[in-house]
């Protein structure tokens, strides 16, 4: 938390600064009891790093890539990673999570995405990075189904959790 407070850069809006354990730390920690028990995770636009460096640090189990077009961004995270001594397990590339996909980036176990875009949006990216048997966990808005609904994307919803904070957490499956 005192990393991100004292960044020098803009990880999150200067309002949430003093409220970074109820507006991120918290609603990222929700996520926990989601994740695969083993593999690899993908965070698409890690910025700030939240939920990724939390849920990394509490999960020694799991290997994570983590993904911020913006080089100040991938930066601090690379230097939190080495702080924390999560280097061994977290590898945070600068790029734009649809240029992964043509690289040798691999699949994923499970990608996890906090307000980068709309469903659909993010469902183009994730499609070409999933493992089979892949589930995603996206933090969204309260009002996330205008966006699509799961099943017109071809995704069964297994979880919506109601975050302190007014925003959803929703794990999605592929449809079989």
């Amino acid at each position: 938390m005192r990393r991100v407070a004292e960044a020098g850069i803009p990880l999150v809006s200067q309002a949430d600064r003093a409220r970074l354990e109820e507006r991120h730390l918290a609603p990222s920690l929700a996520g926990l009891e989601l994740l695969p028990e083993t593999g690899n995770v993908l965070d698409i636009g890690s910025g700030g790093g939240f939920p990724a460096i939390p849920l990394a640090l509490l999960t020694p189990h799991l290997t994570w890539t983590l993904v911020e077009s913006n080089s100040r961004k991938a930066a601090f995270l690379t230097r939190v990673s080495r702080e924390t001594e999560l280097d061994q397990r977290v590898t945070v590339v600068c790029s734009r999570v649809e240029d992964l996909i043509h690289s040798e980036v691999g699949r994923f176990d499970c990608i996890t995405a906090r307000a980068v875009t709309e469903l659909p949006l993010l469902m183009k990216w994730c499609r070409p990075l999933m493992n089979i048997d892949c589930v995603l966990l996206f933090w969204k808005g309260r009002e996330w189904r205008q966006e699509a609904w799961p099943e017109e994307l071809g995704l069964k919803l297994l979880t919506e959790l109601n975050l302190a904070d007014g925003s959803r957490l929703i794990k999605l499956f592929i449809e079989k």
